[in-house]
């Protein structure tokens, strides 16, 4: 700092200081900035992010890296003295103590937390008030195979204790959109991934509309990042409807004309329209955590979920898909959810002796009609006895 002409640690841009947690008046300094939000929002949730990163040792003086000798390249230290220390943890439960304050123990409140760490470090950073995100499902690629994604759902579900919550996440900042690194034609098989497996769904903006990543031309390299930071597709007006000035401090995708939320919400069916379903399904099936998982081939994919069965073609080639490999299955099934790309739509009825066709990179959800059917009756016959009851 010229000023005080004193170093000080940043890990990440010059103007973003490591705080010290060590100190109490920065920690309580930090209760402060809470307490401040809770006394302003009846819903407190916040993002923390980079939480591997909150507290380092008092004196930190990094080892290099054996053969890498460029000093001033972050990759070339270790960093075991300035990342995922077990003080963090406690650093967290403390800002959760917050929470349990007379003035806020009732109102709902919620911490999210970042943490590109190992699978195990991560789970510890679950508490009362604190849910890390998995971003496991980060991890799928153009050509992962069925076993691949099956991995990827029960690392993690294997290891989580019953009583936690699963956030799953497809897309953030840090990393390509969907229909850029697995291709526009898997966006909708992997928003079913992540509303059918076993907790809630964190979504990117622009995902739920299938936006890609923005080419940068020679003005915008400084951040490898920044394809998938340009703004929200609205509608084809001036910037896509995010700003009335045509230069933004991103480039707005070209394909904002055919890729925006007011088209896809006109439209009967779109990846929008995909979502919303996805959202109501989600609602549906909320309160069921028991899933299966099934591969029915090297690049089919299914997953079992509260009478709903999930079915993915991962594979650039048709596929037939035998059904009956799955035990316990009604012996005709009807479509609720379809990709845009499916041979099938919604309403259609599935036999299961028959094979499923289906295309290159599509997903559908099938579900019980009888089940649903029966407790729509139920769910009927209980509202009338309570109206005769009033």
């Amino acid at each position: 700092n010229e000023n005080r002409q004193q170093y000080y640690l940043h890990q990440f841009a010059s103007y973003q200081p490591d705080l010290n947690y060590h100190n109490p008046k920065v920690l309580e300094e930090i209760k402060n900035v809470m307490r401040y939000w809770l006394d302003i929002e009846q819903w407190y949730q916040r993002r923390v992010d980079a939480v591997p990163f909150l507290v380092e040792i008092r004196i930190v003086s990094e080892d290099q890296i054996q053969g890498c000798t460029d000093v001033n390249s972050y990759n070339c230290f270790r960093h075991d003295k300035t990342k995922n220390l077990k003080e963090t943890y406690n650093i967290l439960r403390e800002l959760g103590t917050v929470f349990e304050e007379n003035k806020y123990k009732d109102q709902p409140r919620k911490l999210f937390l970042e943490a590109y760490t190992t699978l195990n470090d991560t789970i510890k950073y679950y508490s009362k008030h604190a849910t890390p995100f998995n971003f496991n499902l980060l991890l799928l690629t153009r050509d992962v195979n069925a076993t691949e994604v099956e991995k990827l759902l029960k690392d993690w579900t294997d290891v989580l204790p019953k009583e936690n919550r699963t956030i799953w996440v497809t897309g953030n900042h840090d990393n390509p959109r969907i229909g850029t690194k697995m291709g526009e034609d898997m966006i909708d098989a992997v928003s079913m991934l992540s509303f059918m497996a076993p907790g809630n769904t964190v979504t990117y903006y622009g995902e739920e509309i299938g936006m890609v990543d923005t080419y940068m031309g020679r003005n915008y390299k400084s951040d490898p990042r920044n394809p998938e930071r340009t703004p929200m597709q609205w509608n084809s007006n001036t910037s896509a409807g995010f700003s009335n000035i045509t230069k933004t401090w991103l480039p707005v995708n070209p394909n904002y004309w055919d890729i925006n939320q007011e088209k896809e919400a006109a439209d009967k069916k779109s990846h929008l329209t995909i979502y919303k379903s996805l959202v109501e399904l989600q609602n549906d099936i909320i309160e069921d955590s028991n899933y299966t998982t099934h591969i029915l081939a090297p690049y089919v994919f299914a997953l079992k979920r509260a009478n709903h069965l999930l079915v993915i073609n991962l594979d650039d080639r048709d596929q037939e898909v035998n059904l009956t490999k799955i035990h316990d299955l009604q012996a005709t099934l009807k479509v609720r959810i379809s990709s845009l790309n499916a041979a099938v739509t919604e309403g259609d009825e599935i036999k299961i002796a028959d094979k499923l066709w289906m295309r290159p990179r599509s997903g559908v959800i099938l579900y019980n009609s009888a089940v649903m059917n029966t407790i729509s009756i139920l769910l009927i016959i209980g509202l009338s006895f309570l109206h005769s009851l009033i």
